[in-house]
């Protein structure tokens, strides 16, 4: 509280509070401040959990970047190393599957945040390895590796992560 405010206990309001120089806002004798304070309250308590946006925002700027790798290092691309012919290529989608098993089968038993994260990530790095077999092992396939990868970033979208969200309920 600073010094010179006139402020009533919260819920009542006081007659004979009237505005000091600098003091508390005041209509016809009522006191907003304990108004003020539960507005106050209720804007921090509706802020987004800082823990979530940094789920959002790692997955938003690896699914971005995936799509940036293929537009700008897929243009650069040289000759194909292997045989367009061969089915060598479909070990691209290895990771994919790896990723897959990840999101899928391991992240829903974890129930705690920072090892979900950890393992969030993991799978988008096995997902975004599809990307880069494409673009420099395989190119006569990269698009459908590029898919690949796409898809198996885009499974990582963080929605399941509002069960570690620690502000909830309160």
């Amino acid at each position: 509280m600073l010094p010179g405010h006139a402020v009533a206990p919260a819920g009542e309001t006081r007659q004979d509070a009237a505005p000091l120089a600098g003091g508390t806002p005041t209509l016809r004798g009522l006191d907003f401040s304990s108004t003020m304070r539960l507005c106050c309250t209720a804007e921090m308590n509706n802020r987004p959990n800082p823990q979530l946006l940094v789920w959002w925002a790692l997955w938003a700027a690896f699914q971005i970047g995936i799509v940036f790798f293929y537009y700008f290092l897929g243009q650069a691309t040289t000759q194909p190393q292997t045989n367009p012919e061969s089915a060598a290529w479909l070990a691209g989608f290895i990771p994919f599957a790896l990723s897959a098993a990840i999101r899928w089968l391991i992240l829903p038993r974890i129930n705690t945040a920072q090892p979900a994260l950890t393992t969030a990530i993991l799978g988008i790095a096995f997902a975004e390895v599809c990307c880069f077999l494409g673009l420099f092992i395989f190119p006569p396939h990269k698009r459908e590796l590029f898919g690949a990868s796409f898809i198996g970033i885009l499974q990582f979208i963080p929605i399941y992560a509002r069960r570690f969200d620690q502000t909830r309920g309160r």
